[in-house]
């Protein structure tokens, strides 16, 4: 029913990043101010265009999410390279067709997924032993 009334849509897959030899990376940028041209802004979104522009710059690059956002950052995109390198290589794209409309650019690669669609993942229990560590890390090396 909630189909049909279009409350919900799509059936997203999952993909585990191990089995693939996968990262996952989000790029957060801030307008500048700058008024878009249309056609740039329109490309640089994962249209037919810019998928074929990234095949071009041989990016094995998987879009996942794009948000328009309010805040500090005004557009969120997430997405699977092979590398931290091939994420770069991405964000200079982006850089290159968005004419200046963002006016700062950061990346992040993501550590572990612990839920994806509301649906928990296979990386929790790595997840778990990262925290770990980590808090094991900072009770050793605790500045006074």
């Amino acid at each position: 029913d909630f189909e049909e009334k279009e409350i919900i849509y799509g059936k997203p897959m999952m993909i585990n990043l191990e089995k693939v030899g996968k990262k996952r990376f989000i790029i957060m940028a801030k307008r500048s101010g700058t008024a878009p041209d249309t056609n740039s802004l329109d490309f640089s979104l994962h249209t037919v265009e810019m998928l074929k522009k990234i095949r071009g710059n041989k990016l094995d690059i998987i879009p996942e999410d794009d948000y328009t956002c309010s805040g500090a950052y005004d557009m969120v995109t997430v997405f699977l390279a092979d590398s931290s390198l091939d994420a770069l290589m991405y964000l200079d794209l982006l850089r290159s067709v968005s004419n200046n409309y963002f006016s700062r650019f950061d990346l992040s690669e993501v550590m572990y997924t612990t839920r994806k669609c509301m649906v928990p993942t296979p990386e929790i229990r790595s997840f778990v032993d990262y925290i770990s560590e980590l808090s094991v890390y900072s009770e050793q090396y605790k500045h006074p």
